[in-house]
């Protein structure tokens, strides 16, 4: 593994896609203040970048998420709207399937110009797909879980063209009543200035949220880390669908430990699932199609955000520990059993907020 460094002065990167069929390609997404949101492209493994042609007239606060099939094809989600490129260069906006469009998550299906986002889009919960490489969306209600309002979308696995699944899931508000302990308010002195001065943009996770300054427009990213959550529970489920979309069904549900993050799976019957609460990360592994989910590793005050499936007995997860404000590190697991065990990499001086991996050997955090 190497450091890369990027051309940001002052940056928020939350996704990142490292196409199979070019591992030294990738695309992040990212915002940096005085200039908004982009995305920073490489094709020779991070030692040069460049910044995308972003040609959107959408309102883009922030791009969470990226997929990417190709050099030439990758589709983003953000707040509010939804890009793509078909050219490797020139970012656009996508169409549909509402007029707002949240997705904290997205993926490529196998086949090419294919991908699904998962979130807000127009009417509510539900799923996103494109066949035209992001130029056009269609949505999928996941109202026939039968789950409630609390159990938001979080991120989507297309191992098919029918078979898909959705982690879902919420987390509890933070304290941000300005008493001691600080560290668990989601607002802390460090950003400067007054609680006043900022605005919460969004809660990417329990421990991870984007304030933005009423009146210069300046953004930061906060990580937490005391308590993840002070009032309310967490909740998850992962759930499945059979028909592409047309009905769902819970496989797995938690009430009050955990919520849900990334989740993939290397065909239709071998999944993992990466989640994070008040005691820690927790990775999640089925091998029967998500008859049964079985948690296979855990790591005690980790906030875990990525799962990648290389095959059906390889994975890599990317967890993280925030130890204090000043000692971060980075947790990435590996297993090659079908995740009955786990190997750790730790790196020092940061947390993942994505991962992507192209191959056993090729991958961007």
């Amino acid at each position: 593994s190497s450091d890369l460094k990027l051309p940001l002065s002052r940056g928020i990167m939350l996704g990142v896609a490292n196409p199979k069929s070019a591992p030294d390609v990738a695309f992040i997404p990212y915002d940096e203040n005085g200039s908004g949101a982009g995305i920073l492209i490489t094709d020779d493994g991070g030692s040069k970048w460049t910044t995308g042609n972003f040609t959107s007239t959408a309102p883009h606060l922030i791009l969470q998420s990226a997929a990417a099939h190709s050099a030439k094809s990758a589709a983003f989600t953000g707040v509010f709207d939804m890009a793509y490129t078909t050219d490797g260069y020139n970012v656009k906006d996508g169409v549909g399937p509402g007029l707002f469009n949240q997705g904290p998550g997205i993926a490529a299906f196998k086949e090419p110009l294919k991908f699904g986002a998962v979130g807000a889009f127009g009417k509510g919960p539900g799923v996103a797909v494109t066949t035209t490489g992001g130029v056009l969306w269609k949505g999928y209600s996941l109202n026939s879980t039968g789950l409630d309002a609390t159990y938001e979308p979080r991120w989507g696995a297309f191992p098919s063209d029918t078979t898909w699944y959705v982690t879902m899931g919420s987390f509890p508000e933070s304290d941000d009543d300005g008493q001691a302990p600080a560290k668990d308010d989601d607002f802390p002195a460090t950003m400067g200035g007054k609680a006043e001065d900022w605005e919460l943009t969004q809660r990417k996770s329990a421990g991870l949220s984007i304030w933005t300054h009423k009146a210069t427009g300046e953004r930061k990213l906060r990580l937490k880390h005391g308590p993840l959550g002070e009032h309310g529970q967490f909740e998850g489920a992962i759930v499945k669908t059979s028909d592409g979309g047309t009905t769902w069904t819970v496989q797995y549900q938690n009430a009050g430990t955990y919520y849900f993050n990334e989740i993939d799976c290397a065909d239709e019957t071998n999944c993992a699932a990466v989640a994070e609460g008040t005691d820690g990360g927790h990775i999640f592994t089925t091998n029967d199609g998500g008859t049964t989910w079985t948690q296979t590793n855990f790591l005690g005050q980790a906030q875990c955000s990525s799962v990648k499936a290389i095959s059906a007995t390889e994975y890599w997860a990317a967890c993280g520990v925030p130890v204090s404000q000043f000692d971060l590190e980075a947790h990435f697991f590996h297993s090659t059993d079908t995740g009955k065990s786990w190997s750790p990499v730790v790196v020092k001086g940061g947390i993942p907020t994505a991962m992507d991996m192209a191959d056993d050997s090729h991958g961007f955090a």
